[in-house]
C-alpha cells in the first residue's frame, strides 16, 4: 500500500513539474485583504491566501503542498538545497515558493476540469490512497503534526486532489500520436575505459587493459575490471543516436558494435578510450527512453489544452496572506 502511496505522489508531482507552465504563481489578480485572521506561528485551517475560481485555498492546504515539495527537493538535493543561489539576490527557496504557488494552481484547475469532463479517480486508488494517508500521519512527529496543523482530512484531501489531477492528465493525453523511428529508440548499453588527456603513454597503458579484458569472461568479471582501472568516474554509458552531453565521438563508436565486442582505441575530448559493448540494444533502456519521449510528447500536448482552461478560470493572489504564510515556513 505504502508502494502505491509513493507511486501516486512521485507520478503526480512529475506531472506537476513538467506542466508548470504558468509562470510563477499564475496569478492574473493580486489583492491585499488586510491583516491575515491569525498571526499564530502554527499554520491557520482558514486564511485563505489564493483562490482559484470558486476555490479557497487555506494555508492548511497549502502546507501540504509544502511538504511534499519540500520532501521531493530534500531528498534529491539535501536540506542545505534551500540556501543555494540561483540567480542575483534569489535563492532556490525563493523559487520554489513561486513553484509551490504554481502548483497549486495546477491543482485546483485540473481538479475543476476534472468536474467538467466527468474524470474522477478510480475507487481502488481512493481506497488505497485513505490508508496510506494514515500511514503517513503515523511516519510523522506529534510536534510536527501539530506545528503544521495537520489532519487526516485535509491531508487525504490533498493527495486526493492531486490523485485526481494525475487522471485527468492520463486520460486527455491516452491518444496522442506517437511515432518514433526505429533508428531513434536503439540504446546501447556499453562499458568506457577512459585515460584523460595529460596521463602519460595513454594509448600503450590501454592496450595493455585491452589484453587483460581479451582473457576475462562473463560481463560481472568485465564490468569489474573497467571499474578498478578506468580513470574517469564515469564508466557505463546507455547511447543511441539522439543522445545529449556526450561527446559525439564515443556515441558513433558505441553504435558501431556488436554485443560482447571490444572497440578500438579512439580518442574524444575527455581523452583516449576504448569501449566494451554490454548490449547492442538493450531493452530496458529502449523501454525506458521509449517511456520518456511518450511522456515528452503527453506534456506538449496537454500543456496546450492547459493553458486554455487556465484562461477561463480566475486566479487571485492575496499578497499579504501570502507574506504570512511563506514567513511561517521560514
Amino acid at each position: 500500500m505504502r508502494d502505491k502511496f509513493h507511486r501516486v505522489t512521485a507520478l503526480m508531482l512529475a506531472v506537476l513539474m513538467a506542466l508548470l507552465v504558468l509562470g510563477a504563481a499564475g496569478c492574473r489578480n493580486s489583492e491585499a485583504m488586510g491583516e491575515p485572521e491569525s498571526e499564530t506561528e502554527e499554520f491557520a485551517k482558514d486564511d485563505a491566501i489564493l483562490k482559484v475560481g470558486d476555490d479557497r485555498v487555506a494555508q492548511a492546504e497549502a502546507v501540504i503542498f509544502w511538504l511534499m515539495l519540500k520532501s521531493r527537493y530534500e531528498a534529491a538535493y539535501g536540506a542545505d538545497v534551500w540556501t543555494i543561489e540561483t540567480g542575483e539576490n534569489r535563492t532556490f527557496r525563493e523559487d520554489a515558493y513561486e513553484q509551490l504557488l504554481g502548483e497549486i494552481v495546477q491543482v485546483h484547475v485540473l481538479c475543476q476540469q476534472a468536474e467538467k469532463l466527468g474524470i474522477a479517480a478510480d475507487a481502488e486508488s481512493e481506497k488505497e490512497l485513505k490508508a496510506s494517508v494514515k500511514e503517513y500521519l503515523a511516519g510523522l512527529s506529534a510536534e510536527d503534526i501539530s506545528h503544521y496543523g495537520l489532519t487526516e482530512d485535509n491531508v487525504y484531501k490533498v493527495y486526493h486532489d492531486c490523485l485526481v489531477a494525475q487522471t485527468v492528465f492520463e486520460q486527455v493525453t491516452a491518444d496522442v500520436p506517437v511515432s518514433i523511428p526505429d533508428s531513434q529508440i536503439r540504446q546501447c548499453r556499453v562499458l568506457a575505459m577512459t585515460y584523460p588527456t595529460g596521463e602519460a603513454s595513454p594509448s600503450g597503458k590501454l592496450k595493455k587493459h585491452l589484453q587483460a579484458l581479451a582473457k576475462l569472461t562473463g560481463e560481472d568479471a568485465i564490468r569489474q575490471y573497467f571499474i578498478s582501472n578506468s580513470l574517469d568516474e564515469q564508466v557505463e554509458y546507455v547511447l543511441g543516436a539522439d543522445t545529449q552531453g556526450v561527446d559525439d565521438v564515443l556515441v558513433t563508436e558505441a553504435l558501431k558494435l556488436k554485443t560482447g565486442e571490444y572497440s578500438d582505441l579512439f580518442e574524444t575530448g575527455e581523452g583516449m578510450t576504448f569501449l566494451y559493448c554490454v548490449n547492442e540494444s538493450d531493452a530496458d533502456a529502449i523501454r525506458e527512453y521509449k517511456t520518456k519521449l511518450i511522456l515528452e510528447r503527453q506534456r506538449a500536448d496537454f500543456a496546450e489544452r492547459y493553458e486554455g482552461w487556465l484562461r477561463e478560470i480566475d486566479v487571485k493572489c492575496y499578497d499579504r496572506e501570502i507574506q504570512a504564510f511563506l514567513e511561517k515556513l521560514g
